[in-house]
């Protein structure tokens, strides 16, 4: 719902349209045609989230093998 400020400028949403302000001036912004995700699309965002979640599992075990190598008598070298 669009409204009407203090200062007389038009805020808000009204059907697929946003009304702002930008430097002082009243702007009409119309709503983006959504894009509908192919199967490739997909597939590659699922394999993603699966490789990060490796990643992560693979950083928690590095971190924690480090730990035990933070006493100041143990080298690695």
């Amino acid at each position: 719902m669009a409204k009407i400020d203090a200062k007389g400028k038009i805020r808000g949403k009204y059907l697929n349209a946003t009304l702002r302000v930008l430097n002082g001036e009243n702007i009409l912004q119309g709503k983006s045609i959504s894009q509908k995700q192919t199967t490739k699309t997909k597939q590659a965002a699922s394999d993603f989230g699966i490789v990060q979640t490796s990643n992560r599992l693979c950083r928690e075990l590095i971190q924690y093998a480090l730990q035990n190598y933070q006493d100041k008598k143990c080298t690695l070298d």
